[in-house]
Formats: C-alpha cells, structure tokens, sequence
C-alpha cells in the first residue's frame, strides 16, 4: 500500500480518537470528556488537515510522501502528549475537584494515528513505482510496429496483374518488372 494512503488512515484514525472519550466515564461521579470538549477540536482540526494533505499530495520516486501531512500528524500527537500527561488537569475542567481521573481511550487513538501519520508522512515514495503491464493484443499495437496496409488500389493493380499473368496475357518478365514497380509504391 502506497504511505500517501496510510498517512491518510492515519488522518481519520486522529479525527476517531479526537471523538472518543479523554476522560472516561468516573465509577464514582459519571462524568465524562470527550476530546472535542478540550485540546481534542485542535487534534480534529490536525487529523482533517492531514487528510487534505495527504489526498493533494504527488508521490514522485523517491521522493518524501507528505511532508505536510507529517508535520500536522506531529503536531496532533503534541497535543496529544500534553493532554496525556496533563490529564488530571482535563478532568479538573469539568468542574468537578474531586473526581478521580483516567485516561480515556481517545487519546491513545490519536496517538496512535498520530504516529501512523508522521511514519508514513515522511517515508520515500519506492524509487519506481510498478507499471501495469499490459497483454498484447491487435488493439494495443501500435501503427509504428506495424507496417501500413497497403493501398486498395495497389493491391487490386497487383491482383489485376496475376489473374493476366495467370491468363498469358502477359509474360513472366513483364509481370516481374510491372509487380516490382507496384510494390514500390507501398
């Protein structure tokens, strides 16, 4: 799979993540924070522009897939980090001192689209990417391989001349010169 597409998986994995929960719900208060409630919009913002990178991109041989893409995947899995490591901040957002936080599953999935992002962002195009080959077939050869038809009127003049020769109208070296003087023409 070429790493334009994966980058791009990676985009929509960040936008799943960036939805899904970053606090969980508390056994003891039921609350809950989605990622779109705190850094999670900034991540969905990364994860939509990864995609439009990702998607305008032109993989040449060799050559980096999505410096673009890459760079909006690390910055979403910054955001990512901070949130991770700054959780209990999140959960404190809510409004709520007391509550015990935990990390949700949300942020681990845009880690982890994150990372897909900035990998396959910055891996190289193959150096030549495979060509489709194609089966020879009486439509695909071109009019250069082949030599041209001869013409209608060439062709008659030449069967014209056998069915003579054939009838001793003519002779054997009369029909030779005129026949060669013909396939000249072609």
């Amino acid at each position: 799979m070429k790493p334009k597409y994966v980058a791009l998986v990676g985009g929509i994995v960040m936008i799943d993540g960036s939805l899904l929960p970053w606090v969980p719900p508390s056994s003891m208060f039921g609350t809950n924070k989605n990622g779109i409630q705190g850094d999670g919009i900034y991540t969905l913002i990364c994860g939509v522009a990864v995609i439009l990178a990702s998607i305008v991109a032109r993989e040449k041989p060799g050559k980096r897939c999505s410096v673009l893409a890459a760079l909006f995947g690390i910055f979403g899995g910054i955001l990512a980090v901070f949130s991770l490591v700054n959780f209990d901040a999140a959960a404190r957002t809510i409004n709520r001192e007391s509550v015990f936080a935990a990390v949700g599953i949300g942020i681990y999935v845009t880690l982890i689209g994150a990372a897909v992002t900035m990998v396959c962002g910055l891996m190289k195009s193959p150096a030549s990417l495979p060509q489709k080959q194609e089966t020879l077939t009486a439509s695909t050869i071109s009019a250069s391989t082949v030599p041209p038809a001869p013409s209608a009127s060439v062709t008659d003049k030449l069967s014209d001349l056998k069915v003579m020769l054939d009838k001793n109208l003519v002779t054997q070296d009369e029909y030779d010169a005129k026949r060669a003087e013909l396939l000249k023409q072609i």
